[in-house]
């Protein structure tokens, strides 16, 4: 599987969640990709430690832009999401990371397989990357952020 992320995915993963080790060990299974403009987006706010992990777990791409996709974007080719829509419209065997609704609705119209941050999480779990201890230290993290989760979505971690 190969699952190319948003910039807030890659944030609550690798900041909030610190997650990057396990994520480095996860992409020797799976192909963990980023667009250059997320990649630049990560960048721009986070410390060099964690900008140095983003560039060990992430293969970069420079999609081609999907110009009939810019409306459905209100015409921002500058947006994260638009990246990674227009990459995965052109890889079939591609999975959209995206957490923020606006980018989702984009997903599930244009019918791409998708999941969020949770996903990863749960998938990482799956294969015996995360325990469940590593999953309260998860749950807190995120509860402590600002990142908006439900607590139906963090129950899933339990399962």
């Amino acid at each position: 599987m190969k699952y190319i992320f948003d910039t807030s995915s890659a944030i609550i993963l690798i900041e909030i969640c610190k997650l990057a080790p396990k994520l480095l060990e996860f992409s020797s299974s799976v192909e963990l990709i980023a667009p250059a403009k997320v990649r630049d987006e990560f960048l721009e706010g986070t410390s060099v430690e964690d900008a140095l992990s983003f560039q060990k777990i992430f293969k970069i791409v420079s999609p081609n832009l999907k110009e009939d996709l810019l409306p459905y974007f209100h015409f921002d080719s500058n947006c994260g999401e638009f990246w990674v829509v227009s990459y995965s419209c052109e890889n079939s065997d591609c999975c959209c990371v995206i957490d923020e609704a606006f980018g989702r609705e984009r997903c599930n119209f244009l019918d791409l397989k998708l999941t969020g941050s949770i996903g990863i999480i749960k998938e990482m779990k799956k294969i015996g990357l995360i325990n469940r201890e590593d999953i309260r230290t998860i749950k807190s993290r995120i509860k402590q952020s600002d990142f908006y989760c439900t607590e139906e979505l963090l129950k899933e971690l339990d399962s």
